[in-house]
């Protein structure tokens, strides 16, 4: 179709309607393979067809035009050409390759981990300080329970330090749970996609709620050895909202999130892994014109909804996890249990179809039995 396309812009003695119809015979000649295309490559084809047929028009009035005319249109007949080729370029379909899973993944420790490049390009002055045990891959825990957060913060709006919405307070504590809560659900989500098993949150919560821990002094006033026990788990995770503020200032607008996370063994009640994150979610707009700085600065205030704390705070959890290495030895322990457990299926699956062949041989010689030696045996 390629080849095809290039005789007929090369073409000069064919009228317009001659190119148009000949470009119509090309398009429903490919209609098959336009099929398999994807959305982008119809468009372009689409548009070649007309960058050939506007062409092809003004080539036309060319040879009835002036020579200077014709001068000028020679010399966008190059540009065109490339023009084409471009797009013909970007009808090419590539065939799809199949591609081997369980391969090594790329930089699987520090995807999602802000560098200090990150930060400064998204206005983050925050940081992350963690703390991880000598024994921790020698011994790592298997089964996590992560507990109740505790917010440290008021449960009120602030902008630059400054209750901005007046909440009662029963809709402090809810707001209080609320924002603590997004940030457990990310520090569990990150955990479940590891090589842990996590004991499911609302176990958890019952198991607690079941005890009368209600609140954050109540749990911390039960060692970890005994919450282990309740719910049958290696470690715990507690968690501390620190801060969670917005502050603007007309063109910058950011939210602040601040938390610590704690991993604690129910065998000893020694601590596993720390980490307390700071972070800023920042939205800077730099604008000179009066107008544009008084547009900009109703857009940066409407960046602090909830929507953005929610995903800082979920980013927060996100990045907190990261900081816990990899368990190898969980890894290779999941792994032989998901074989044993195979095996074992397949051994049970033998056996019960080895059981069910003789009652099967012995329905199939009954049915066989005629009825003239049923009678002789009565």
């Amino acid at each position: 179709m390629a080849r095809e396309m290039l005789d007929l812009r090369l073409n000069p003695d064919a009228t317009f309607f001659q190119r148009s119809r000949k470009a119509k015979k090309m398009f429903e000649k490919e209609k098959v393979r336009v099929k398999g295309l994807t959305l982008i490559e119809f468009m372009i084809g689409v548009a070649t067809i007309g960058i050939l047929a506007v062409t092809a028009y003004s080539t036309e009035k060319t040879h009835v035009a002036r020579p200077s005319t014709r001068r000028r249109a020679n010399r966008r007949q190059p540009c065109l050409f490339f023009m084409l080729l471009m797009l013909l370029a970007g009808c090419a379909s590539t065939q799809h390759q199949s591609r081997p899973f369980f391969v090594n993944e790329q930089e699987l420790e520090t995807h999602g981990r802000k560098t200090w490049l990150d930060r400064l390009i998204e206005a983050d002055p925050g940081s992350t300080v963690f703390k991880l045990a000598n024994d921790y891959q020698t011994h790592p825990p298997r089964k996590i329970a992560v507990l109740p957060f505790a917010d440290k913060g008021d449960g009120v709006y602030l902008i630059n330090r400054l209750p901005f919405a007046d909440r009662n307070e029963g809709a402090r504590d809810r707001w209080s749970w609320t924002h603590t809560n997004r940030l457990r659900r990310s520090v569990t989500g990150a955990l479940a996609t590891r090589e842990f098993i996590i004991v499911p949150l609302p176990a958890v919560d019952a198991v607690l709620a079941d005890h009368g821990i209600t609140d954050w002094d109540k749990l911390n006033a039960v060692p970890p050895e005994e919450l282990g026990r309740w719910l049958d788990a290696d470690a715990v995770v507690y968690g501390k909202l620190l801060s969670y503020e917005a502050y603007y200032g007309f063109l910058i607008a950011a939210w602040q999130v601040s938390a610590n996370v704690r991993m604690v063994s129910t065998v000893d009640g020694h601590e596993i892994f720390s980490c307390t994150d700071h972070r800023y979610s920042t939205n800077v707009n730099l604008v000179f014109d009066p107008i544009d700085i008084a547009i900009n600065s109703v857009l940066s205030l409407i960046q602090l909804r909830d929507i953005w704390l929610a995903r800082t705070e979920y980013e927060v959890g996100h990045e907190i996890i990261l900081r816990l290495p990899t368990a190898q030895g969980n890894i290779s322990e999941l792994q032989a249990a998901a074989k044993e457990g195979l095996r074992r299926l397949d051994s049970s699956s033998s056996q019960a179809t080895a059981m069910e062949d003789p009652v099967r041989m012995d329905l199939l010689s009954a049915k066989s039995v005629s009825p003239f030696v049923l009678d002789l045996h009565h």
